[in-house]
């Protein structure tokens, strides 16, 4: 344990690791460093405290599996199979490389399953919750049980699967992972040199002449979990972006890996930020020669404005200041390219909109904003005109006027979740409605700049 203690003592002291890359990777587990057991909290604790320090996240995502670091990789950067162990690794005679994925792994895992892996390993999952078992189990079995999903009007409950956009499906997959390996490994009769594993990718080394029977094996252990092999390639196999690729002595060498649909070239900007922002130890950050140190922080602040046709660059020239970057964001996202399966939520029962609500007597609209349901907010209004102490500008307008609102057409004008940004879009709105109800407060903290540049619109 002494050994790894220091290791982070190094680590912290290299300044160069102030933002730049990190990769920690290792077995930090090894049978002698069990028998001191307060010298091994010790080093667990410096453990969580280094990744903590800098922000680095551990892969296998249940922490201290059965007692075992097996592999630990922790890196803010993506997992990719390490050099060093690369190098250290010698093939015996006759055997090959091969890499193994489950198909589909997250929706076909049945909660029986989930549940098996959970109580296999709840040995070490119990030394980081307080909540007892069964009730954990309980809330494991609550969340594949009450997924659920609306599809041309109709209720449809998920019977196979983790949890569809659950927090917890990542960690419950890392864990049927680990059983299956825990069931299958051991009933293996030949000797497997190294096997690596990320998520449902493995990357292994097996005989020549039993890349069927292994296949086979991994696919009998379950009827639900199927995985497909790929076998050498010119001596090499891919694992995640890398390729591993075996010599005719046995050993092996690394090589990014690129799919055949690579165009053969690399944005130039990510090679700039590859080549200048991290450096060896001693040496400074960035292209420019200027010395970057642990307590310096950049003055420079970077800004996004939407890109706006004739309008966006004429502003940025205007805001230009050597302390800030502006630099435009496209509003057009590439999910407006695809059709959208999912249901249409209802107007009313929409929320954390901006909406506009007209009169049914004359021209004039309300322009509105709520975190609540449309619904619900409607029936405040409702409420409030019959409470002649409710000021608004809808009520005041049914009661000056004794005008009538369509409450049956309200239209959604904008979604905003964040409270500031959808008080901003009401403002912008009622600016842009000629035919506004609204007060004139309402629009008080929209600045003359912002009010030109609506006037454009």
């Amino acid at each position: 344990m002494l050994h790894i203690l220091n290791l982070f003592d190094m680590l912290e002291s290299l300044e160069c690791l102030y933002g730049s890359k990190i990769l920690v990777f290792g077995d930090f587990n090894q049978p002698e460093f069990c028998d001191e057991r307060n010298r091994h909290g010790d080093a667990l604790f410096r453990l969580d405290q280094f990744a903590g320090f800098f922000n680095l996240e551990q892969f296998n995502s249940i922490h201290y599996c059965s007692g075992r670091l097996l592999d630990l990789v922790f890196s803010n950067i993506d997992c990719s199979v390490h050099r060093e162990f690369i190098d250290q690794i010698h093939l015996p005679d006759n055997y090959v490389l091969i890499s193994l994925d489950v198909v589909s792994l997250f929706s076909n895992i049945p909660v029986e399953l989930a549940l098996t892996a959970i109580e296999h390993r709840w040995h070490s999952i119990s030394e980081h919750t307080s909540i007892p078992k069964d009730d954990f189990l309980s809330i494991v079995s609550f969340l594949f049980n009450a997924n659920y999903f609306i599809f041309e009007g109709k209720f449809f409950s998920q019977i196979l699967g983790s949890p569809m956009g659950s927090n917890a499906s990542s960690p419950i997959a890392e864990l049927v992972m680990d059983y299956l390996l825990d069931c299958i490994l051991p009933s293996i009769h030949f000797t497997i040199p190294f096997i690596k594993k990320y998520v449902d990718d493995l990357f292994c080394s097996e005989p020549r002449d039993k890349t069927a029977y292994i296949l086979e094996r991994f696919n009998q252990k379950h009827e639900h979990i199927k995985f497909a092999l790929e076998e050498e390639f010119e001596m090499g196999v891919p694992f995640l972006d890398t390729r591993v690729i075996r010599n005719t002595e046995g050993d092996l060498r690394l090589d990014w890996y690129r799919k055949p649909t690579h165009s053969g070239s690399y944005p130039k900007g990510l090679l700039t930020r590859l080549l200048y922002n991290s450096a060896p130890p001693g040496q400074p950050l960035g292209g420019d020669g200027a010395s970057t140190n642990r307590g310096e922080v950049s003055s420079t602040r970077y800004s996004t404005i939407p890109l706006i046709k004739d309008v966006t660059n004429p502003l940025i020239k205007i805001l230009k200041h050597d302390s800030v970057k502006i630099v435009p964001k496209n509003i057009f996202k590439i999910d407006r390219l695809y059709s959208h399966l999912k249901d249409k939520i209802e107007v009313n029962k929409m929320s954390g909109v901006v909406y506009r609500v007209p009169c049914s007597t004359c021209e004039e609209v309300y322009i509105g904003q709520t975190s609540q349901t449309v619904k619900r907010r409607i029936t405040q209004y409702i409420s409030d005109i019959k409470n002649p102490d409710k000021t608004c500008t809808l009520a005041d307008h049914i009661r000056k006027k004794d005008h009538r609102m369509d409450y049956g057409a309200v239209e959604i004008l904008d979604f905003e979740n964040n409270t500031r940004k959808r008080c901003f879009l009401e403002m912008f709105h009622i600016k842009s409605h000629n035919n506004s109800m609204n007060y004139r407060r309402d629009i008080e903290g929209v600045s003359n700049i912002y009010s030109y540049l609506i006037s454009l619109k």
